[in-house]
């Protein structure tokens, strides 16, 4: 923060390097802008700046000032947004962070939506590959609200369930006939190659434990992270996918494959949207936290 007037003057002319074009812009005399910055050099015993005929230029102790004089400006502009923030819901702007499948099903419609109410608040995507990195975020409040495959007990998070997700086995035209066999045994399917989710989500961790409750081992030979991607290599022969049904019927191509009736289908799993309870909330994340609630109507 400032000290006085006289900092911010000085902060002007170091910005034009010229006091008359200094004092044209922040309409004070030429002669008393002058005074102030002799007044400030008077007062930090030194010199701030080199003069000669086209203008100034910062002394060493002149850079140190306005570097600090700076960072008092980049933290009041700041303070001003944040504060606009608060009070303004047409204003400011708000993190999402997620894993790409529940953006692409889940928020895309919200955001739309959204931004057709509030259309100068900024919406930021922040991916991440599993919900472990998503809730760290959430904790360092470095975004505002995460989609989540999985509920934790936190008491620094509020989580509300936004969806609940099937998932199914899905086959393009090389391995379509597998339907016509009738319900299906999971052990049957391991002769095929299977595209699951990678190790590290919690989605094919659900599945993987399914499959051990089940007593079948079942060993992916390819992990992909998006449906979109999944959906392209099973239509391309490389093998069963097992994807969230209700993401995978946003994508169009989806009518190109066959679900596959299985004896044991996977169990459900909801999805949830949280935010930190610590963090402050403006107007503009209350505003897009309502807009989600209703969606998951």
């Amino acid at each position: 923060m400032f000290f006085d007037i006289n900092e911010y003057y000085f902060y002007c002319v170091a910005l034009t390097q010229n006091i008359t074009k200094a004092s044209e812009e922040i309409h004070i005399s030429q002669p008393a802008l002058s005074k102030a910055i002799a007044k400030l050099e008077q007062k930090l015993d030194c010199q701030l700046f080199y003069r000669n005929q086209k203008g100034v230029k910062l002394t060493p102790a002149g850079e140190i000032l306005f570097e600090g004089v700076r960072q008092s400006m980049d933290i009041m502009d700041n303070t001003v947004k944040q504060i606009s923030q608060i009070n303004y819901s047409d204003y400011g702007e708000v993190n999402i962070g997620g894993g790409d499948d529940l953006f692409t099903y889940f928020m895309i419609p919200v955001i739309r939506e959204y931004h057709n109410l509030y259309p100068n608040v900024i919406v930021k995507e922040t991916l991440y590959s599993n919900s472990e990195q998503t809730i760290g975020s959430l904790l360092q409040k470095d975004i505002d609200i995460g989609l989540l495959n999985k509920y934790v007990e936190c008491d620094r998070l509020e989580f509300r369930k936004i969806s609940e997700m099937h998932e199914v086995v899905v086959a393009g035209e090389r391995y379509a006939a597998l339907a016509k066999l009738g319900t299906l045994d999971w052990g049957m399917l391991t002769e095929f190659p299977i595209l699951l989710h990678p190790r590290i989500t919690h989605t094919r961790k659900l599945f993987d434990d399914k499959m051990k409750e089940i007593g079948v081992q079942v060993k992916a030979s390819l992990e992909v992270g998006s449906t979109t991607v999944m959906i392209q290599l099973a239509l391309e022969g490389f093998g069963l996918a097992v994807v969230s049904k209700e993401i995978a019927q946003m994508d169009n191509r989806y009518t190109q494959l066959t679900e596959l009736p299985m004896a044991q289908p996977l169990d459900a799993r909801d999805t949830y949207v949280a935010w930190n309870k610590e963090k402050e909330m403006p107007s503009c994340l209350r505003n897009l936290i309502e807009c989600i609630s209703q969606k998951s109507k």
